[in-house]
């Protein structure tokens, strides 16, 4: 007879997280994720607050690509600009992506508006759906118009340093 071992994707927050992770572990429960009771303050509700946010950067994350991989099918490149993107996230830790792409828009935001007017162009050109092409230009080009250049015209050194910064903006 065979053991089957249940891998369960836990998220809890405040003291009882840890816990209740702890009593799962031992009833044989693997993989689990608990949080100190710093996390987001334990506020209630936190855990699910943790995955919905997660959900807006994993769905979108599945979008985007869903958007870049079918205008490169299209135009007969599929497999190439498949492999790039993969080089791309295999090359680089993703804290140090993740800083990149936040702590590198209010620098670069006016130049990226032209670079996501000609990406929707070429999108539009070969019939390729588009609809985070264009979400994402609208985002850039309301970043490029927040001001956030003249305070960070290089790159931010810290992402919260930024995201407070738009924060304030959208105030």
């Amino acid at each position: 007879m065979t053991t089957a071992t249940l891998r369960l994707g836990f998220m809890g927050f405040g003291e009882a997280a840890s816990l209740f992770a702890k009593d799962l572990s031992q009833a044989g429960l693997t993989s689990m994720v608990a949080y100190s009771p710093s996390a987001a303050k334990a506020q209630p509700g936190a855990a699910s607050a943790m995955k919905l946010i997660r959900s807006v950067f994993m769905k979108g994350l599945a979008a985007l690509l869903f958007e870049s991989l079918e205008a490169a099918h299209r135009r007969g490149m599929l497999e190439v600009c498949a492999e790039d993107i993969s080089a791309t996230f295999d090359a680089i830790a993703f804290p140090k992506i993740l800083k990149r792409y936040i702590c590198s828009t209010p620098a670069h935001a006016g130049r990226r508006v032209h670079e996501m007017k000609e990406s929707l162009e070429m999108l539009q050109s070969i019939n390729s759906r588009d609809r985070m092409t264009r979400a994402t230009a609208a985002f850039i080009k309301e970043f490029a118009g927040s001001g956030l250049d003249k305070q960070f015209p290089q790159e931010a050194d810290s992402v919260r340093e930024v995201l407070d910064a738009w924060i304030t903006v959208k105030k």
